[in-house]
């Protein structure tokens, strides 16, 4: 039985485990949807959109993409730290 719950993780290479992939998953995913889901908007009903919706739409997919690019410097940044380590 495990009386440490991180050592009942499965541990992956490296010092990442499954609930830290979960996560970055999550992370990844829910600005890729809004992103998808603003283009999407802007392609069908632009021509119905006043000029601050326009704006607000390509905001959103502006703010996402940054957190992505944020997120996935992250775990870039965890992966250099683990190689720097000898870990994997």
């Amino acid at each position: 039985m495990y009386t440490d719950l991180q050592s009942a993780q499965p541990q992956l290479p490296g010092s990442l485990n499954a609930h830290q992939i979960t996560s970055f998953s999550h992370e990844i995913r829910t600005p890729l949807s809004i992103i998808i889901m603003s283009a999407e908007l802007l392609k069908e009903y632009s021509h119905q959109c006043s000029e601050d919706q326009r704006y607000a739409y390509l905001h959103q997919i502006h703010l996402a993409a940054r957190q992505m690019s944020q997120t996935l410097n992250e775990i870039l940044a965890q992966f250099d730290q683990d190689f720097d380590q000898g870990v994997g």
